[in-house]
């Protein structure tokens, strides 16, 4: 049996539940389904330590769970040492648990990247691997884009304060980004899934081992429900989120007026607060981001107030009823990997019309399983929801085809295969390095 050491920055549902964490705790949901498969079987005794600010272990369910300190955050300096007392807490846990594999998801954060420092100094970088989600350095690259330089720059005390509006976050980003380049420098192996991916990793390392492993999505999304035209709101737009203009919604917002041209009584929904009707707290109102700010002049400036809809924040479960209610999934964001929200809406068979960034195009192919436009060309995006909206035949022929495609990109015990698979290749190559 292989022993392996998950490192997250957040806990799994199930550790949350075990510690009693409350539902305010933001968790890796989509991690917990492959935690849940790995589970399933017995090659592989799992282990998960995650950033908390108490220190505690224990077992939930088979997992044996371990916390690391609350770490600070790259803002204006970069950072390049941990500290000793989080090296001491690793040294405690590596004892412990004895890993095979040390396995890192994603590099977007100190947090996780330190690890790859402290593996490198205990002589455990060979049997450490990162699996890649963002690059937080080509994310700053385009952080603005679709925003007016008076938008991007817009900033309110608050933000003056600790240069956190658009362009300062787009700053930070930036210097997450030159953290992040000197990790992947350093590491040997990487998990890739996109074409996208694999060429940035590339890019920066070109002696990377890249493995090749799809996700497994969050479980609500494997109890084989579809999506039927005839059960939707008609003319109802999702999208996951508003609240980074990573995720586009400011571009959605200029697509939506060409839209209620040709159908007036389109309403796009989505999650999270409602920006309508902020918190008469007073804290809360300082502290609002000057980008919910944009959004909400982009919304009374273009009199939308009557089509868009925010339904605070969806469990599992319920952000896929709400896929199923909805006419069509719209994904509009600036820069991707191989997004959750759109493996999500293709599972259930949602009509998606999705950005064409990053790895997106190794999800889909246009015209087949879903519609993809250059993500700033909001005219395009209102073009193929329309389409959509008009075309039941088209509508269906894409929920079938993307339903079929994602059921095999996602496909829970092939994806554990394959993480499996990984996993016995790097400790073959430890095994052949030991040899010689």
């Amino acid at each position: 049996m292989l022993n392996v050491l998950w490192i997250a920055f957040q806990p799994i549902p199930i550790i949350t539940q075990t510690l009693k964490l409350g539902d305010n705790v933001a968790t890796g949901g989509w991690l917990q389904g492959a935690a849940d498969i790995v589970c399933s079987h017995d090659e592989i005794s799992l282990s998960y330590c995650f950033q908390h600010e108490e220190p505690c272990e224990g077992k939930a369910g088979r997992i044996s769970y371990y916390t690391m300190g609350v770490v600070p955050e790259v803002h204006s300096r970069d950072i390049t040492a941990y500290r000793e007392e989080d090296f001491n807490r690793f040294k405690e846990i590596i004892e412990k648990v004895q890993p095979d594999i040390i396995h890192i998801y994603g590099t977007e954060k100190w947090f996780q990247r330190q690890f790859v420092l402290m593996a490198n100094d205990l002589g455990l970088l060979e049997k450490t691997v990162v699996w890649i989600q963002g690059l937080v350095g080509f994310c700053a690259h385009c952080y603005t884009d679709g925003l007016s330089v008076r938008q991007f720059k817009k900033k309110t005390f608050w933000e003056l304060i600790r240069g956190t509006n658009v362009e300062g976050i787009q700053k930070r980003l930036a210097l997450n980004g030159q953290s992040e380049i000197r990790i992947l420098k350093l590491l040997k192996n990487v998990f890739v899934r996109t074409e996208w991916d694999s060429a940035c990793c590339k890019a920066i390392n070109p002696n990377l081992t890249l493995h090749f492993c799809n996700e497994t999505l969050r479980p609500a999304f494997f109890e084989n429900k579809v999506w039927k035209k005839e059960k939707v709101k008609k003319h109802s737009i999702f999208m996951s989120q508003y609240g980074t203009p990573i995720k586009g919604y400011h571009q959605m917002l200029k697509a939506l007026p060409i839209i209620l041209k040709e159908f007036p009584d389109t309403v796009l929904y989505t999650t999270g607060a409602d920006l309508l009707n902020p918190s008469d707290s007073l804290m809360r109102k300082l502290r609002e981001p000057s980008y919910i700010k944009v959004l909400r002049e982009e919304i009374k400036e273009n009199r939308l107030e009557q089509h868009v809809r925010f339904l605070g924040t969806l469990q599992g479960e319920e952000m896929r009823d709400q896929y199923l209610a909805s006419h069509v999934f719209v994904s509009a964001s600036l820069i991707e990997n191989s997004p959750n929200s759109v493996g999500e809406a293709m599972i259930l068979g949602v009509p998606t019309v999705a950005s064409d960034v990053g790895g997106v195009s190794s999800m889909m192919t246009h015209r087949e399983e879903g519609l993809l436009y250059p993500f700033n060309e909001y005219a395009v995006l209102a073009e193929y929801v329309c389409r959509i909206f008009r075309d039941d035949t088209l509508a269906a022929e894409i929920s079938q085809k993307a339903r079929k495609r994602a059921l095999d990109t996602h496909n829970k015990e092939n994806n554990y295969r394959t993480l499996l698979k990984c996993y016995q290749q790097m400790i073959n190559g430890l095994e052949k390095q030991d040899r010689e």
